[in-house]
This record gives structure tokens, sequence and C-alpha cells, in this order.
């Protein structure tokens, strides 16, 4: 092999990991922000996925931290950042950016006092509004 040949390899393989490591630090917080984690059961969790974000008046709260299959539903795990605390009367729901847009987890901040403590659960969950379920709705109301 020319000696061109093995350079040319060389640096477009030294390209290619550099930007493979470009793009995985992108995703990688370099000042973790400590966090608690909450639950939250949901009847469906149609298209959220792990560290969608969680937030309270658009602001971000949170990430989603796990989703687990239970005999009561999904289980959510959040991890919230310790600065936020969230009432322990909030109601948790899974909303969309737009009609097709990401699935995220929307706190609705309750009144109470007394506040969601590490490895708390919220009694009130409501389930994703997704596309086909309108869309069902729509043609049982038409028919």
């Amino acid at each position: 092999m020319k000696k061109e040949t093995i350079i040319g390899l060389f640096a477009f393989t030294i390209i290619v990991l550099f930007g493979a490591m470009t793009i995985k630090l992108g995703q990688i917080s370099l000042t973790r922000k400590p966090t608690y984690t909450l639950y939250a059961t949901f009847s469906n969790v149609s298209g959220l996925k792990d560290k969608a974000k969680v937030t309270v008046s658009g602001v971000v709260v949170g990430y989603v931290k796990g989703i687990e299959l239970t005999p009561q539903g999904a289980r959510v795990a959040m991890s919230i950042y310790t600065n936020y605390k969230i009432p322990k009367d909030s109601i948790c729901s899974i909303s969309t950016t737009g009609l097709l847009g990401e699935a995220y987890i929307e706190i609705t901040q309750g009144k109470s006092n007394v506040y969601l403590a590490n490895n708390q659960s919220f009694v009130y969950a409501q389930s994703a509004v997704g596309l086909n379920n309108v869309m069902r709705g729509a043609s049982e109301v038409l028919n």
C-alpha cells in the first residue's frame, strides 16, 4: 500500500473518532445537578422515552430516569433537580410538543404546602392522549 493511502486512512479514522466523541460528549452533562426521584404510574406511556424532559409551567425541572411495566401500569421514574419542590397534590401528565412531537412529562402544580420527597409517588397521573386515541374518538363520534 502506498504511504499516502495509509496516511489518508489514518487521518480519516481520526476524524471519524473525533466526530463520534464530540457527539457522545454533547449528550453528557459535565456539570451534573443533584436530583431526587419521584414516581408516577400511567395506564399508557405511548411515545415517552428515557431522558425525556419533565416540566412545570414550561420550565424543565428534571428528566425521565426509567420506565418499567408493573401490574398497575407503566411506572415512570423521574429525576427532579433538588432546587425544585413539587407539591404533594400536583398532577403528573404526559404531553407532546405539537401533534406529532416528542412526549414529555408535564407537572401541574398543586396548592399543598407539603412537598413530595425522594422515592414518593404522584397520587394523580394522567396518561398520554396520543394521535391514535384522538382519531379513534373522532371515528366513534362520526359513526
